[in-house]
């Protein structure tokens, strides 16, 4: 067989195969590889959250397309905000949210129906990941989680008036009060500017205060709507767990049921034979007495 120059397609196919066959695989493409093969050797076998991503890749490209889209538009619209041009953050992040969700959605389908249970741990994985795409790596050979980090991370975990208030867009700040007028050394003409400027101070610490109580409460609600989520989750997973036991139990009635019925052909089958057998016999015999009553017959007209 005539070594292939690297691989790369057969690599790909590497990736969309059932994680317990990509060892195996993986060894004999380098076998067949020849001289070229090293690099494919050393391949990493993804982990399972990492195989789970890729398999959206691979086999619901337009689910990964709409999330990569949806992260691009995501990372646009902070980057106008920090350039002070604006941008909707709020209906991207929605829109970020929503192909999220879609996309985890179909990893859960996916993850079930190759064998494989999703589990909160599999799962946080899998939406780290999700939240962190696009990334470095080349799509649909991931072999591990990725993580969000810097100003992803920020930009996906705290909400967006938060992040207002926490820098990426810069909270006003009073104008620093005037130089009090000397006239003349008057006292009272010095007394009125200090209280304008205690005034502006005490109404910047107010707009200060409320800003922070806003963000804590848009803090707050986050956490609620994260523990729902996460509540929701879970009883997903009790029911698609209940789900998977009635089919393996519905499998193995089934793979009995097929058993008892081939044993019950073999024994047809069996029986069957038998009787063809007995058939064969009594016509050997029915032969053996026709012809031997031919023969009797023959000498009697003699």
């Amino acid at each position: 067989m005539t070594p292939k120059s690297d691989g790369d397609d057969e690599i790909d196919r590497l990736y969309q195969l059932p994680i317990g066959e990509f060892t195996a695989a993986r060894n004999a493409l380098a076998k067949e590889l020849g001289a070229t093969g090293a690099p494919v050797r050393a391949l990493e076998k993804p982990n399972l959250p990492a195989w789970a991503v890729n398999q959206l890749f691979w086999r619901k490209p337009n689910v990964y397309k709409k999330l990569i889209a949806a992260a691009d538009a995501r990372r646009a619209a902070h980057a106008k905000m920090l350039a002070g041009k604006g941008g909707d953050i709020a209906a991207a992040e929605s829109a970020h949210s929503t192909a999220l969700r879609a996309a985890a959605d179909e990893i859960r389908t996916l993850l079930s129906g190759a064998g494989e249970t999703p589990t909160s741990a599999t799962m946080n994985a899998v939406t780290e990941t999700l939240q962190a795409l696009p990334g470095s790596t080349r799509p649909g050979r991931l072999t591990k989680p990725l993580k969000l980090a810097g100003f992803e991370a920020l930009a996906g975990l705290v909400p967006t008036s938060a992040r207002t208030l926490r820098g990426l867009s810069p909270m006003p700040r009073p104008a620093p009060a005037p130089a009090p007028a000397r006239v003349h050394h008057d006292k009272d003409k010095e007394e009125k500017p200090d209280r304008a400027a205690a005034k502006r101070e005490a109404d910047a610490m107010k707009r200060e205060e409320a800003a922070r109580r806003k963000e804590i409460a848009g803090i707050d609600k986050a956490l609620r709507d994260a523990r729902a989520e996460a509540r929701k989750a879970e009883t997903e997973l009790a029911a698609a767990r209940k789900a998977l036991a009635r089919e393996k139990a519905e499998r193995d009635h089934l793979q009995d049921q097929l058993q008892f019925a081939m044993k019950k052909i073999d024994n047809a089958v069996a029986d069957v034979r038998a009787r063809e057998q007995r058939v064969a016999q009594a016509g050997q015999e029915l032969s053996h007495l026709e012809a031997k009553l031919a023969s009797l017959g023959s000498r009697d007209s003699r």
